[in-house]
Formats: C-alpha cells, sequence, structure tokens
C-alpha cells in the first residue's frame, strides 16, 4: 500500500490485549516492528486497535484528556449530531485525530431496521456514512476507511473464511464500493480550501493538504467499465513553444501523474480524453473529418463512412444492402467533426456538398421489377 502512494496507519500488536505485563519487553516488541518499517510509509502508529492504557490499567472512560500524541477514534453508526460532540472534544486537545469510517457495505453493524443485507447500505449504512465524512471535512480530520467484507462462519459457529479487505472481498457489491470509495476520496484532497476545516478554531494546528481557493483542475470518477479515470484541466502557461516532447505539470504538483505530449501546430495527434478548450493566442489548427452514415429508421445507425485526411477533395460512398427496390425512406446523416479531443468546442463551415444516390444490383442478377 505504502509503495503505491498511499500511507500507512500501523496498528502494532505488542501484547497489551494479552497477559504481557513487562513494558521493556513491549518496548523490544515495538523496536523489533519499526525495523522494518520506512518511516516514510507511515501516516500513524498505534498500539494494538481499541484500547487505551495508562498505567498498566485498561481505561475505560474520560481518556481523552489523557496524556498522547495524538488520537485514533472509530465512531462506528453514530449519529450526526452524537458524531459532531464527540469529535469536538477530541479537537479541543489540540492533537491530531483519524477517524476511522464504517464502509463495509453488506456488514450490517448499525441501525439495522427492517433491512437486509442487501439494501441497508443504500437505505441506512450510508447515509451515516455521508454525514461522518460531512462533519470530519468541516472541522479538517483526516479519515481512514473500514471497508471489509465480513467473516464467514458454518452452522456450528465455527469461522470457515477471514474478514475480507475490500480490495480482497469476494462478495460483487464489496468489491464494487471499494471501487467506488477510492475513486470518491481520491477527490477530496483536491477540494478547495474554503470547502474543507471552516468550523476549525486554528487552522495553523492542522496539516491536510489543501488545494487553494481557485477552481478545482482534477477529478476521480469510475467509467461505464468500472475503471478508475481522471479528469485533469491544465493550460500550457510556461511551456515550450517549440515543436517537441514535453512533460505535462500536473496540478497540486501530484507525483503519481505524468503525461508527456507532442507539442506542434495541430491538434490531430489529440487522443480521447484530451481536449483544446483555449487557446488565448496560439493558433492551433485542427483538422475536419467529414462522414456519412445511413438509417433505415433514424435511431439506429450504420458505421460511418469518413474521408482521408491526407485527401482535399474526394467522393464517399455508402452502400446499403437490399434485398428488393422499396418505397421506405433511407435516413442519410451527414458529420463535420472537428479532430481536436473530446467535447472541443470546434467551429466548422460546409461550404460545398453534392449528394446522388444509384440502384446497383449485384453482379450477374437483374433487379426485381416493382
Amino acid at each position: 500500500m505504502a509503495r503505491n502512494g498511499k500511507k500507512v496507519i500501523l496498528r502494532a500488536g505488542i501484547g497489551r490485549m494479552g497477559d504481557l505485563t513487562d513494558v521493556d519487553e513491549a518496548e523490544q516488541r515495538l523496536v523489533n516492528i519499526l525495523k522494518a518499517v520506512d518511516p516514510d510509509w507511515l501516516y500513524a502508529i498505534t498500539l494494538d486497535e481499541e484500547q487505551v492504557f495508562w498505567n498498566d490499567v485498561n481505561a475505560k472512560s474520560g481518556w481523552v484528556a489523557l496524556p498522547a500524541d495524538g488520537w485514533i477514534m472509530d465512531l462506528y453508526g453514530e449519529p450526526r449530531e452524537r458524531f459532531e460532540k464527540k469529535l469536538v472534544k477530541f479537537r479541543e486537545t489540540g492533537k491530531p485525530l483519524i477517524h476511522i469510517a464504517w464502509a463495509s457495505p453488506t456488514w450490517i453493524l448499525y441501525d439495522k431496521g427492517d433491512c437486509t443485507k442487501e439494501n441497508w447500505w443504500e437505505k441506512r449504512g450510508r447515509r451515516v456514512f455521508d454525514d461522518q465524512l460531512e462533519i470530519c471535512r468541516a472541522y479538517n480530520v483526516p479519515v481512514a476507511y473500514f471497508c471489509t467484507q465480513q467473516a464467514e462462519y458454518d452452522e456450528a459457529g465455527k469461522r470457515i473464511a477471514p474478514i475480507r479487505w475490500g480490495w480482497r472481498a469476494v462478495d460483487p457489491a464489496t468489491r464494487q464500493w471499494y471501487r467506488e470509495l477510492e475513486a470518491l476520496v481520491s477527490g477530496f484532497k483536491y477540494l478547495p480550501a474554503d470547502t474543507i476545516g471552516y468550523r476549525c478554531l486554528d487552522a495553523r494546528k492542522f496539516a491536510w493538504a489543501h488545494a487553494g481557493s481557485g477552481p478545482v483542475e482534477i477529478s476521480f470518477h469510475l467509467d461505464e467499465q468500472g475503471r478508475k479515470c481522471v479528469n485533469w484541466r491544465s493550460h500550457l502557461q510556461g511551456v515550450l513553444q517549440g515543436p517537441g516532447e514535453h512533460v505535462l505539470r500536473t496540478p497540486y504538483n501530484n507525483p503519481y501523474l505524468r503525461v508527456k505530449y507532442s507539442l506542434d501546430s495541430s491538434a490531430a495527434d489529440l487522443t480521447d480524453g484530451f481536449a483544446v478548450t483555449s487557446t488565448k493566442g496560439r493558433v492551433v489548427t485542427v483538422p475536419i473529418v467529414f462522414r456519412i452514415s445511413w438509417s433505415e429508421d433514424g435511431e439506429n445507425w450504420s458505421e460511418p463512412v469518413a474521408h482521408d485526411l491526407k485527401e482535399t477533395s474526394q467522393e464517399l460512398v455508402a452502400r446499403i444492402p437490399r434485398q428488393s427496390f422499396s418505397t421506405e425512406p433511407i435516413w442519410v446523416r451527414v458529420e463535420l467533426i472537428g479532430r481536436a479531443g473530446v467535447r472541443s468546442n470546434i467551429a466548422a463551415r460546409l461550404d460545398w456538398l453534392q449528394i446522388s444516390a444509384a440502384c446497383e444490383p449485384p453482379l450477374g442478377q437483374a433487379p426485381e421489377p416493382q
């Protein structure tokens, strides 16, 4: 995970949940763990899980006031108002805070009501998830996501499969939600500064990435095939104006995006996903493709026949297969396509067009009389 650019919260098991009470032995366990870990991989370290110890006593209440470097909380299922009140108590300590949000769509942990495993997340679980994320953004609290598939047990209560993390889940709903979640949160750190931390008492205490107050230049989503996509707007200011291959600077100095592009006076080499939206004083030559297609009903169209860009003048032929002559109309569509990437506002003008039609029977056969 760390090598893929994601910071890790390390849960270091040092025996506090078991019979180990020797502090020196627990310290040595932690030293041995950290020997194999690169500190740059880590966002935080927590000792064991969901427990607070103080002077060898497992603290059950009032522990938020204990000395600590920071806090990790997992207020699973807490409704909006109670969640915010508890979060404020942590923020008042002035120490770093991380919230772990319940993000397991088929594991019903709270507010079940009359829901089933199949519809609980959509009807109830997702609402709490969204509320907690909104509060965390308001107070500038980083969030980790507990996205898992529940462990499986046989009829005798014996566990036959462990808890699986979202990317290893065999349940299709959990795997799909994990991909959606990854796309959703990828865009959070690029939100304008005035949409995050607006309820903080002192913004100088926090160290979450902000994109400033300008427009969002990058966003993430899943396409129809479930692939993660990135939308990225950039400009060419400061880029060498001479032809050649260049590297385009990524927004917010993102180290995981790198795009090479060829700069010349034509947009002919732009592929799907890239577009010329503004030149501001520069001249860009945009090739225009002329093509025709046909349809029998005006809705279902044939594959278009396009002209060769290398030819300045040519004849396009669309062949319409028919078993016999018919009086039914044929739809013909004429298109001018500006090849400057998708969604480009390119104006094109057709000065002259001639359309003719002819019946051409198969070789060796005479047309049927009508």
